[in-house]
């Protein structure tokens, strides 16, 4: 049986602290505790989600400052992480029409701007790869659209 989105994130956000927000470039938590000072190999085995205690039979230290999301803390941003994608999907749906109308794609790179079909003052400008046609976008209002492909 096959899950849906919505339950395969209610899985993968019950597990994971409040205070998370990314290891890739953040070097701390909103709570400022130094993720290498919690674990030998941070990006791996933090403590921040519920699971890695569960599945990893390494010793990993515990945060005195996890808090994990309530239900409804989880619906909520299921919700945001939804209401996005629609705005991007609308967005790149323009951005893509746009550069075919413009003969850009594989084979022919180029970059070009079209009017945000998401916001009301906002402009997408974006690039297209010649090697293999993908797409770099970003609406110029913040906090709207924006992919790589």
């Amino acid at each position: 049986m096959m899950t849906s989105f919505r339950d395969q994130m209610r899985a993968k956000l019950a597990g994971r602290c409040v205070h998370f927000n990314g290891s890739a470039i953040n070097k701390s938590c909103a709570q400022s505790i130094v993720y290498e000072e919690l674990t030998d190999n941070y990006q791996k085995r933090l403590p921040c989600f519920a699971f890695v205690s569960k599945t990893d039979t390494r010793v990993v230290a515990q945060c005195d400052k996890k808090q994990l999301l309530t239900q409804i803390e989880i619906e909520k941003e299921i919700d945001e992480i939804e209401a996005q994608d629609a705005k991007t999907a609308l967005a790149h749906a323009a951005a893509h029409e746009h550069a075919k109308q413009n003969g850009l794609g594989k084979g022919h790179g180029g970059s070009g701007v079209v009017k945000c079909p998401v916001c009301p003052d906002g402009q997408i400008k974006y690039s297209i790869a010649s090697v293999n046609g993908h797409m770099w976008a970003r609406c110029t209002t913040e906090g709207c659209a924006r992919w790589v492909e």
